[in-house]
This record gives structure tokens, C-alpha cells and sequence, in this order.
């Protein structure tokens, strides 16, 4: 997922390792998996992926966060 992220956006430095260690992090101590139909999921994504995002760029947030969304839906629910 934050590989897509990094792939599809301008900035390829954000977000970082960083951003995938705190999503691993929350996932494990909170027990949640990582489902894209499940919102605190893709809340806790959300959290995490735009403020390492948001800081790097000059796109609007709510830019910024439909990129998230779209990165989310794209890695857990492949085409094909």
C-alpha cells in the first residue's frame, strides 16, 4: 500500500518505512488487521499516511487524503 502511495505520487520519498512501522505498530497493539473494509483500518491509515504526506507537499488535504483512500482500495482489492 504506501509502496503504491510512494509509486503514484509526486514526492517518491513520502510516505516513509517510518509510516509503515507506526501502521504495523497500531495494527499489533490494538489486535486489528489490516482490512480495507474494516474504518478503523483505513482511519488509522489515514492518520498516519497524511501527515507524512501533508507536510512534503503543496496539494490541497483533501487531495492528499482521496490519493490514501484510492491507495487503499487499489492494494487490497486488485483487479483482475
Amino acid at each position: 500500500m504506501v509502496r503504491l502511495l510512494r509509486n503514484e505520487r509526486p514526492d517518491r520519498n513520502a510516505p516513509t518505512i517510518r509510516a509503515c512501522i507506526m501502521i504495523g505498530k497500531v495494527l499489533k497493539l490494538s489486535g486489528m488487521e489490516a482490512d480495507a473494509s474494516n474504518k478503523d483500518f483505513v482511519k488509522v491509515c489515514l492518520d498516519i499516511l497524511d501527515s507524512e504526506i501533508s507536510h512534503r507537499t503543496k496539494e490541497s488535504a483533501t487531495k492528499v487524503r482521496e490519493d490514501i483512500i484510492d491507495g487503499i482500495k487499489k492494494s487490497f482489492y486488485k483487479e483482475g
